[in-house]
């Protein structure tokens, strides 16, 4: 698994070469990263990063997982047009990192800590196809390699943009 550094470099690496430019990845006071990109338009994201490990379940070593800690749902942004609040998760295979995103918004209203769940089998298809979306444990899940991270990026945007998000 990998160590918060290597996570960080992971998704700077990753950004770059799905042609973000001027990237720049800040803790907040929440335990979330404020990742600001630029492409043909500025986004900012709030997301908590993760290293996806095993799930815990010895019986079931196929379902991979990322744990986050108990937070406020009420306090992340809406998301708009070019700003998003996600979890994401970042696992090795085999020559590259594959990303997999979460919906925060599904996330907050637990007072203990959450966890997050993809199948390697869904891992293993975002690597071959370089951008999936599936449904995995009862969730939308988006998974993508580095070079589809822009496209992962504006699928999840649509998918939760909010006519609230376009105020902030």
């Amino acid at each position: 698994m990998k160590n918060q550094k290597e996570l960080l470099l992971s998704l700077e690496r990753g950004l770059k070469s799905s042609g973000f430019t001027s990237i720049s990845i800040t803790k907040n006071e929440s335990n979330m990263y404020l990742i600001e990109l630029k492409k043909i338009n500025d986004f900012k994201i709030y997301a908590f990063l993760r290293s996806i490990g095993k799930s815990g379940w010895s019986d079931k070593p196929e379902i991979r997982r990322v744990q986050i800690a108990a937070f406020d749902v009420d306090r992340l942004i809406p998301s708009g047009d070019r700003h998003t609040c996600m979890i994401i998760g970042i696992q090795e295979l085999l020559d590259r990192d594959i990303y997999v995103v979460w919906n925060v918004y599904n996330y907050g209203l637990h007072k203990t800590n959450r966890s997050c769940y993809v199948k390697a089998a869904n891992l293993f298809k975002g690597f071959l196809q370089g951008y999936l979306t599936v449904t995995d444990s009862n969730q939308k899940i988006w998974i993508s390699d580095a070079y589809h991270l822009d496209t992962l990026l504006n699928e999840y945007l649509n998918f939760n943009k909010s006519s609230l998000g376009d105020m902030t």
